[in-house]
């Protein structure tokens, strides 16, 4: 009997907890603050495609910490604070890395409309901050960033998360990694193809401009990163998928003077079919064809 009327205590206690009980999601969980998304790795990077007519939109975003909504609304406001670049620079990259520094970026690259944001009490936990982009004055071995912080909110506090170094990855339609079939052919003097070496490999189409990309000469290796002596310009011509092809660097170029070159683009196969000619030391002339499909 006495077992029996402790469980019964047991149970109507258990009751007594239970209707008491409070679910802990109701509650916040985290101490509310604002941060820059992004910001915890340093440097924020987003892909940009150039465009040689209209200015191009990207973003950073500011957020709100916490489990639950806002309270009330949140005004906040960032600067563009030049020096930051500079300590990320010291800090993460160094004096011995192959890696290279970051450059603030020219204030005629970018506008920004408005530098303030509002974060809506029981809204969105983040808002945008557009930054438009003129491209074509962003040279494509440049190694920008845009050094945010934020400066000021009206409620709650800033996390270390504050500092934002935003960076470009400048692309267009054409850049990517593509699979090469090459071939070198020695021509006789009415332009017939002779003998034939053929080769393959792996090669990037770096974005240049919104038309043109840039490659390493054949079947050079991009590990030499000697661009001015031993890389190509493709262009494509928008309204025929023509393809032209010069020297990145007629000065520099270490291969003989290409004396005719050509080409199409398919857009549907996302693939190049070039050959360019030149005369070799030998006085014979060749022509090299690559056929770059992306991978």
């Amino acid at each position: 009997m006495k077992r029996l009327y402790y469980i019964g205590i047991l149970f109507a206690l258990l009751g007594v907890w239970g209707c008491e009980t409070v679910n802990p999601l109701e509650e916040e969980q985290y101490k509310k603050q604002i941060y820059l998304v992004g910001a915890y790795d340093h440097v924020f990077t987003q892909t940009v495609y150039y465009n040689d007519t209209e200015e191009q939109e990207t973003f950073i975003s500011v957020a709100a910490s916490g489990s639950l909504g806002l309270d009330m609304d949140v005004d906040v406001e960032v600067a563009i604070v030049p020096e930051e670049v500079g300590i990320y620079n010291e800090m993460f990259i160094g004096h011995y890395s192959a890696l290279p520094w970051y450059s603030v970026m020219p204030e005629e690259v970018y506008n920004i409309p408005s530098m303030r944001v509002t974060l809506k009490q029981d809204g969105e936990v983040y808002e945008r901050i557009p930054i438009h982009v003129n491209t074509p004055l962003i040279h494509c071995d440049s190694n920008y960033a845009i050094p945010f912080r934020i400066v000021s909110v009206s409620h709650y506090e800033t996390t270390t998360d504050s500092v934002l170094l935003l960076a470009l990855d400048m692309q267009n339609e054409y850049s990517a990694t593509y699979d090469m079939t090459g071939s070198t052919h020695l021509l006789d003097a009415n332009g017939h193809e002779l003998d034939t070496t053929f080769t393959g490999k792996s090669k990037v189409l770096k974005a240049v401009s919104q038309y043109e990309t840039r490659m390493f000469y054949f079947d050079y290796s991009e590990d030499d990163e000697d661009t001015a002596a031993e890389c190509l310009v493709l262009t494509v011509n928008p309204e025929d998928n023509s393809v032209s092809i010069k020297p990145w660097n007629t000065e520099a170029f270490t291969e003989p003077a290409i004396t005719a070159s050509g080409g199409t683009y398919s857009p549907d196969k996302k693939k190049f079919d070039i050959w360019y000619e030149y005369t070799g030391t030998d006085n014979n002339t060749y022509r090299k064809r690559e056929q770059l499909t992306r991978q």
